[in-house]
């Protein structure tokens, strides 16, 4: 799939891009969120974006609620499952938050991500130098985290939080060459026509 772009008149703002794992974003400019449980799909209007962000990060909230429980009160280290019962409710809170959402969201039927862009392309648009920067960026991270988890000598589960953080950081890596690999071989990919979020944009979109 390849779309070009032109623009006429005046730059005007331009909504932003909603990216992820389960976001996919078709031809007729939808940002769509894929449920692979229940495979089900629901169109993320614009107005909805800043939101939808929100409830997608329910998971990292949850984590860091229990980092922090842990890094401010002794209380919660000598009871440990406390902080933890904590964060699951935060999470349980959000999770149920985000389903209620999505019952508002249009549903799309027999929806297929073969046809549509994922968070692959969406990577792949970027620059390469930044690309390689995140790999770096990325990579530091996990290693830093890890050496630092010895150094202080952490607990169990404080250890078991710093892999975590250091499992997400290499998958990113791993995600970054798979899109660096995608942007080379496909150097036409233009996916700008995504930037037309907003009704008054305007701006011809055509097919090459």
């Amino acid at each position: 799939m390849k779309q070009q772009s032109r623009s006429t008149g005046r730059s005007r703002p331009q909504a932003s891009i909603v990216g992820g794992f389960n976001i996919y974003h078709d031809d007729k400019n939808r940002t769509i969120y894929y449920n692979r449980l229940s495979k089900r799909a629901y169109i993320i209007k614009p107005n909805d974006f800043n939101t939808f962000r929100t409830y997608s990060m329910r998971i990292f909230l949850a984590l860091a609620v229990i980092v922090v429980l842990f890094s401010f009160s002794d209380t919660f280290l000598a009871n440990p499952l406390f902080a933890i019962g904590v964060g699951v409710l935060v999470f349980v809170v959000l999770q149920v938050k985000f389903n209620g959402f999505l019952n508002r969201c249009t549903s799309i039927a027999n929806f297929d991500t073969k046809h549509a862009y994922g968070y692959i392309q969406l990577l792949a648009i970027e620059e390469t130098r930044r690309i390689w920067m995140k790999i770096l960026l990325f990579t530091a991270l996990a290693v830093l985290v890890v050496y630092n988890s010895y150094q202080q000598q952490y607990e169990l589960l404080s250890m078991i939080i710093t892999w975590l953080l250091a499992l997400y950081a290499f998958v990113q890596v791993i995600f970054q060459f798979v899109a660096l690999n995608y942007k080379h071989a496909h150097p036409d990919l233009d996916l700008n026509f995504l930037m037309e979020n907003r009704p008054k944009d305007k701006k011809v979109r055509r097919k090459a």
